[in-house]
């Protein structure tokens, strides 16, 4: 997963060579108010619109193809793609600051971004750098539109820190020197205790055994009893653990949904892969199905008798347990679907691609529509919304790339705005999900942690299971969160009110 120069395995497709350049990256923002309305994909030459000049990106609604309006790097780096999907915005203002980064001398500082985001080994991140710095085109691999974008977005703040500080050579060189200090200590320390452990093996009656399990039950390897876990727990208690890295019966390589159903039974799932894991409410691996594994998987819900899961833009029904595809979506409400959400009436509230909000009976017959629900109001294009549901009927957008939750009531009517870019409080890095509970109380997933709004947009708290990274999230019937944080699933008691 790594951004390559030089032959793929397919001829690249050069975008600057379409008859249709303004849709390559290359148009300077000053000259956006003239792109035209109306151009065709250079991909499938489909016809796309634009939504106004501030508009960065379109999705093609025949080939699903991002189609970047101007270059947002700046630096006019030139770079090719391998398939129909280029570059995402995120991807190529990473690059604009690792050249950035480059030219004032920060070559370690460089390679260690570029490894942050791409997940590679210190060699190919060496050379991908070192093909930056000689200036070479950059080729986007079909794996570079798998890759967690969450890394993506946090190795462009780390780059922007980078900057800020003008953090040079011998600053980097010093934090080795420092680091190989304190792994001298740490070996120091080490070697203490391995004395103390063969003493204690001389010895053993100095050593303390474990308190025995009073059920005699044996535990599953794979679920943790730590409530400790949790960074707020005057909040949010820590109550069930479980999961590890790998491909075996509760073990996950990168699970980003899931969902609890009437019964307690909890759904996990790979982003990737096609994995559908099925727990006991302890978290004891019950059974596993497999979607298709070459389409991420979006969203896992369910209702009061099915599993739905979202992939490429389309809804699957599925038994309880065994995974058996039984239905579809009633009706064919959008083309292309990028979330969902159940409301207590059973009712379904999805979000399609051009942000609009469609809600539907459990007969397939609609009863809500809202058209361009974010850009109506923002006047920008939103590619990346997720939705959730209250009690009420009221409906949340959480927008990935405004940063933003939009609030509308349960008739569609635009109510409020709150949550923005940034460290703060209440300010989301890289929002990824979004649940409300009981109490009308909106929960929001990011990088930093799990946010917590009251249902008029007031900051409340945050929490976090540690140093996880939490995607996914969902309540059960008794206000229990799981949240799903990429190789573990976490349950939460919630302990405040508002």
């Amino acid at each position: 997963m790594e951004i390559q120069s030089g032959a793929s395995r397919r001829t690249p497709r050069r975008f600057a060579q379409e008859s249709i350049a303004v849709a390559l990256g290359r148009i300077p923002s000053q000259t956006r108010d003239t792109l035209p309305k109306t151009f065709k994909c250079p991909s499938c030459t489909a016809p796309l619109e634009v939504a106004s000049a501030a508009t960065e990106a379109v999705r093609c609604s025949y080939c699903d193809s991002s189609v970047l309006l101007y270059d947002v790097t700046g630096e006019g780096l030139d770079w090719d793609v391998e398939t129909g999907e280029p570059p995402s915005v995120d991807e190529l203002q990473l690059l604009a600051r690792i050249s950035e980064i480059l030219k004032r001398g920060n070559k370690i500082a460089a390679i260690k971004v570029y490894r942050s985001a791409y997940g590679t080994d210190l060699k190919s991140a060496k050379d991908a750098i070192e093909r930056i710095e000689r200036g070479e085109r950059i080729v986007f691999t079909e794996q570079v539109h798998i890759i967690d974008t969450t890394h993506v977005q946090k190795a462009i703040s780390d780059a922007a820190r980078l900057l800020d500080d003008g953090i040079d050579e011998g600053k980097a060189i010093a934090r080795v020197f420092l680091m190989v200090l304190v792994a001298c200590i740490v070996l120091v320390v080490g070697s203490v205790a391995a004395l103390f452990a063969y003493e204690s093996w001389k010895n053993p009656e100095t050593v303390i055994a474990p308190e025995a399990d009073p059920s005699g039950s044996a535990q599953s390897p794979n679920v943790t009893d730590n409530r400790s876990l949790s960074t707020n727990p005057a909040v949010a208690e820590v109550v069930l653990v479980f999961g590890t890295d790998g491909i075996g019966p509760g073990q996950f390589k990168d699970a980003r949904s899931v969902a609890v159903d009437r019964t307690g039974r909890i759904y996990a799932a790979d982003y990737t892969g096609g994995r559908v894991q099925v727990f006991d409410p302890a978290g004891g691996f019950v059974s596993q199905w497999m979607m298709n594994p070459r389409t991420a998987l979006h969203r896992l819900a369910t209702d009061s008798s099915s599993v739905w899961i979202l992939q490429a833009g389309t809804v699957s029904r599925h038994e309880p347990g065994t995974g058996k595809t039984v239905g579809t979506l009633p009706g064919k409400p959008i083309e292309w679907i990028n979330d969902l959400a159940f409301g207590l009436d059973g009712s379904i509230t999805i979000v399609g691609r051009s942000e609009s909000i469609v809600r539907l009976r459990p007969d397939g017959s609609r009863v809500l529509e809202v058209r361009d629900a974010i850009s109506g109001i923002t006047d920008q294009t939103e590619l990346s919304v997720k939705v959730a549901v209250d009690g009420n009927g009221d409906i949340f957008l959480l927008g990935g790339f405004h940063k933003a939750v939009f609030h509308y009531s349960a008739d569609g009517k635009f109510l409020n705005r709150f949550g923005s870019g940034g460290d703060g409080p209440g300010q989301f890095r890289s929002p990824h999900d979004i649940a409300v509970d009981g109490q009308g109380r909106v929960y929001v997933s990011d990088t930093s942690g799990i946010h917590v709004f009251a249902s008029d947009g007031r900051y409340l708290h945050d929490f976090a299971p540690g140093s996880e990274i939490v995607f996914g999230l969902a309540f059960d019937d008794r206000g229990d969160l799981y949240a799903a944080c990429r190789t573990r699933v976490v349950k939460f008691i919630l302990k405040t009110q508002v």
